[in-house]
């Protein structure tokens, strides 16, 4: 009996160490046949990566990934939805990371976890995880617009008057997307394959609230309510409350809405008033070479504006039904020194500037009282005139391009706009304008000189030189 049982010991022996042995080579072979190679059984998402080399791994992970990028998502709420490719969130994968991932798998720890880990892969599926990388300016922007979409802003309550009557428009309450964990949401249906993606929405409240404005409809209330008399020389002039509603304004300070008088809006109330009875000044002119008086001028009248205001706030603080007597006072005529229209006159200003005149069609150069000289010119014709009055040279440019008109204006000096003066135009094609125009009101607008004579003028001025211009 004993000594059967030490036969069959020895025999389980055997056998265990036969099966050890067996199963020793057949994962020797594996390895040996899977060497630099992912082993069975890896997964990225939907991918089987069994048996691929790096490099085959490397386009077949490339071209999944394109997929996965491509794949589009529908975002939704329960009330709307938008799309967009998983590309647009600003998400990419490191392919190398991946490929190292799936081939440490069975590959790691000390000889026994390898062994071990080594013979799950032959019957139990592994799937690699991957970390994306994110774009966080284009993820912020993918989140911003598009995940936006479905926003809705609050709309605060607000308050006006209109004709006279005070309208309240009320608040209401907004909703947001919740885009907490929304990155790891989208990695995640991405790789389990899902096209839908649902997200809750939270409410935004209205930044201002209706009952925020019971003082200030109490104030604007009272302020209608007001009746209020202006009064001159016997005339009577009574606000409607639509007027009285436009020199209402509503101010918040510190989240306190009140009512206030709006001076500007007031003054502007009391300008109509004073058309029917202020009288403007006018100035006295004197020739400004001979002293001569043109006419002597008459006093204006005007309504003490500063005044009234002062007296109608004053008043409707207190009164129920404010009266305001409107004062006006005197202004004299100033003296204006002026060129009639009589020509070339000397001594228009005190240093160099020039002198225009569009009846002789002459552009003189003056220095104070002395003349310098005088060039013939042409100037803006009659549908296009040349504008008159006392400029200043703003900027020059020895050859400018007029893009308007598609040529060249050589020795530009701007005094005006689009206005200047410059030597007769060039086209791209070297078709430069005759001097028989000169003399004649033929340009559009600008002051035209002959060749020679503009340059001149260019070189003898500065910037901020006066330009007179007169008929």
């Amino acid at each position: 009996m004993a000594q059967k049982q030490k036969k069959f010991v020895l025999l389980s022996i055997i056998s265990v160490l036969l099966i050890c042995l067996l199963t020793g080579a057949i994962l020797f072979s594996y390895q040996q046949a899977y060497a630099g190679k992912i082993y069975r059984n890896v997964y990225f998402a939907d991918l089987d990566l069994s048996g691929m080399t790096r490099k085959e791994a490397e386009t077949a992970l490339t071209s999944k990934l394109q997929e996965v990028l491509n794949q589009e998502i529908t975002i939704k709420t329960s009330a709307q939805t938008v799309s967009a490719r998983l590309v647009a969130t600003g998400f990419s994968f490191n392919v190398t990371d991946i490929i190292d991932n799936s081939y440490q798998i069975g590959r790691q720890g000390d000889f026994f976890e390898t062994i071990f880990g080594t013979s799950r892969t032959l019957f139990e599926r592994k799937t690699v995880s991957a970390q994306p990388i994110i774009d966080q300016a284009k993820y912020d922007a993918f989140v911003k617009v598009i995940v936006g979409q479905l926003n809705h802003d609050p709309v605060d309550a607000s308050l006006t008057i209109q004709n006279g009557k005070i309208v309240e428009i009320e608040s209401q309450n907004g909703q947001a997307v919740d885009t907490s964990g929304l990155d790891d949401k989208l990695v995640a249906s991405a790789s389990q394959g899902q096209t839908t993606l649902v997200l809750d929405l939270v409410a935004v409240p209205a930044a201002v609230e209706n009952e925020d404005f019971t003082t200030a409809k109490k104030q604007a209330t009272d302020y209608l309510a007001k009746s209020i008399t202006f009064t001159y020389n016997g005339k009577t002039y009574k606000p409607s409350p639509a007027d009285i509603g436009n020199w209402i304004e509503f101010q918040n300070n510190n989240g306190q809405y009140y009512a206030s008088l709006s001076d500007s809006n007031i003054k502007t109330y009391l300008t109509n008033i004073a058309k029917n009875f202020e009288v403007k000044k006018v100035d006295r002119k004197v020739n400004a070479s001979t002293n001569e008086v043109i006419s002597e001028g008459t006093e204006g009248l005007y309504l003490d504006k500063d005044g009234a205001l002062a007296a109608l706030k004053q008043q409707m603080a207190s009164a129920a039904a404010p009266v305001i007597a409107l004062a006006t006072y005197a202004q004299a005529p100033a003296e204006v020194k002026v060129f009639p229209n009589e020509g070339f006159v000397a001594g228009r200003f005190e240093g160099k500037y020039i002198d225009i005149d569009l009846t002789t069609q002459q552009l003189c150069r003056v220095e104070g009282p002395t003349l310098i000289d005088c060039f013939t010119v042409s100037s803006g014709k009659a549908s296009m005139p040349t504008p008159t009055g006392t400029y200043n040279i703003q900027n020059k440019n020895p050859r400018a391009w007029s893009a308007k008109y598609g040529l060249w204006m050589p020795f530009w000096q701007a005094f005006s706009g689009a206005y200047g003066i410059h030597e007769l135009p060039e086209w791209p094609g070297g078709y430069k304008e005759g001097e028989a125009h000169l003399g004649t009101p033929v340009s559009h607008g600008c002051v035209r000189l002959g060749v020679g004579s503009a340059e001149t003028v260019y070189n003898w001025t500065e910037i901020g030189t006066p330009v007179y211009i007169h008929k």
